[in-house]
Order: structure tokens, then C-alpha cells, then sequence
């Protein structure tokens, strides 16, 4: 019984060791291939040693490798865990510089200002990371002044945008009054029209029935004139009989006598 006992913690030892060693062997291949700029396949490497098993220096160097191939956000989450884990001073102090670099490429300098003071905090000799504190800061200051100006020329475009817009309304509102005043005048021209047209009706109606009136007095007088005339022509109808009347007989009266043969 003991025997298997002493069989089977061996078995297990060798298998640690095993485990060991390949994890080990795995983070020196992954070096191998960091050092010939070969990142992609350091960041395999290292990702087959945290399989074998947990090491904080196989997610250090591959926060370091997904660094190198631009993948920021990752390389973040890896030096964030290793902080996460509080592994030695230097560790945590080359964690965090890492980790401000990493914030430093995605443009997010207010954290990356903080990893430096971290790290500074933990190892205040460390001028490489005084350094890049100093670039952080300065491109802070950097971005907050292209933030401002791009707030300043919003604030002048929407003020240029406002005058404009005024100064549409003003001349949509002087339009309108231009309209306004047109259809007024339109109005008072054609009132002056109906007005005149009106007056010419009444004028017209008023000489309409003068001429009527007079039509029918001239009509009036040729009827008097009419009868007037048949009477004088009849006056002179029995004139004329009474003159021819008197001639005849002043005729008779002149006639010679005639002689009996």
C-alpha cells in the first residue's frame, strides 16, 4: 500500500516538473521570437505557457508582445493583472510603466499620467518613466488645448450659424413685409378700380338714362312734330282745295262768252 502511495507521488512530481519545464520552455521560445520582432508568434508562445500554467512572467511578456502588435486594450487588461496579482516591488513598479505606455498609444493620457506616478511612486529612480510622465503630461496639455479650440470654433460656428439664421428671418420677415405691403397696395388698387369702375357704372347709368330721357323726349317731339305736320299738311291740304276753289271761279268769271252760230 505504501508502495503505491510512493508510485503515485512520484508520477505526480514528475508531471509538475513536466508542467514546469514546458511552461519555462514555452516563455523562452516566446523570448526568442519577441527578440527577433516576431511578435506574433512571441504572443503564441506565451499564451501556450499560461496553459500549462498561471505565471505572472508569461502574462508580463505577453502584455508586452500584445503591445508590439498595436492591440492596446489587451495589453492593458494583461499589466492590469499583473498588478491585480502584487507580485514583487520591481514587477509591479515595470507593470505599471508598461501599463502607462499601453494608455499612452491609445491616446488616453490622464490614465497613463496615473500608471507613471505609480510607478515612480514605487521606484522614484526610474528616469525612463519620469520621462514619458513628462511626454504624458505635455500631450494632455495638448489634446485639452485642440478640445478647447474645436469647442471654440463649435461656439463660433453656431453663433455664425445664429447670425445667419437671423439674418434669414430678418430678410424672410422684410419679404413678408414686401409682400404685405404689395397686396396691400394690390388692394387699395383694385378698392380704387371697383371704386372707379363703380363711379364709371353710375356715370354710365346716369348718362344712360339722360340719353334715354332724351331719346325719349326727341322721340316725344318727332311724335308732336309728326302730328303737327299732318295737321299743318292737312291746313294746307284744305288751303290748297279753298285757293284752287277761288281760282276756278275767278276762272269761270274770266271765260269768254260763247258766241250762238
Amino acid at each position: 500500500m505504501k508502495s503505491i502511495i510512493i508510485i503515485l507521488a512520484f508520477a505526480l512530481a514528475m508531471i509538475s516538473t513536466s508542467w514546469a519545464q514546458s511552461s519555462k520552455s514555452f516563455i523562452r521560445e516566446g523570448n526568442e521570437k519577441f527578440k527577433a520582432q516576431q511578435y506574433e508568434e512571441a504572443e503564441v508562445k506565451y499564451r501556450k505557457a499560461l496553459e500549462v500554467a498561471p505565471d505572472y512572467r508569461a502574462t508580463f511578456n505577453l502584455g508586452d508582445a500584445l503591445y508590439k502588435n498595436e492591440q492596446y486594450a489587451d495589453a492593458i487588461s494583461k499589466f492590469s493583472d499583473i498588478i491585480s496579482q502584487k507580485p514583487d516591488k520591481a514587477t509591479t513598479s515595470n507593470a505599471y510603466h508598461n501599463l502607462g505606455n499601453a494608455y499612452y498609444k491609445s491616446e488616453d493620457f490622464e490614465k497613463s499620467i496615473a500608471a507613471y506616478k505609480n510607478a515612480l511612486k514605487l521606484n522614484p529612480k526610474d528616469n525612463d518613466t519620469r520621462h514619458n510622465l513628462e511626454m504624458a503630461r505635455r500631450m494632455l496639455q495638448q489634446q485639452q488645448q485642440q478640445q478647447q479650440n474645436k469647442s471654440d470654433q463649435k461656439d463660433d460656428k453656431d453663433q455664425d450659424g445664429d447670425k445667419d439664421q437671423d439674418k434669414q428671418d430678418g430678410n424672410k420677415d422684410k419679404n413678408q413685409q414686401q409682400k404685405n405691403n404689395q397686396q396691400n397696395q394690390q388692394g387699395q388698387n383694385d378698392k380704387q378700380k371697383d371704386e372707379q369702375q363703380n363711379k364709371d357704372g353710375e356715370q354710365g347709368q346716369e348718362q344712360q338714362g339722360q340719353e334715354q330721357k332724351q331719346n325719349k323726349q326727341n322721340k316725344q317731339k318727332s311724335e308732336i312734330s309728326k302730328e303737327d305736320a299732318e295737321r299743318i299738311l292737312e291746313a294746307l291740304k284744305n288751303e290748297e282745295q279753298n285757293v284752287q276753289k277761288k281760282v276756278l271761279k275767278k276762272r269761270e268769271q274770266r271765260r269768254p262768252s260763247e258766241k250762238n252760230w
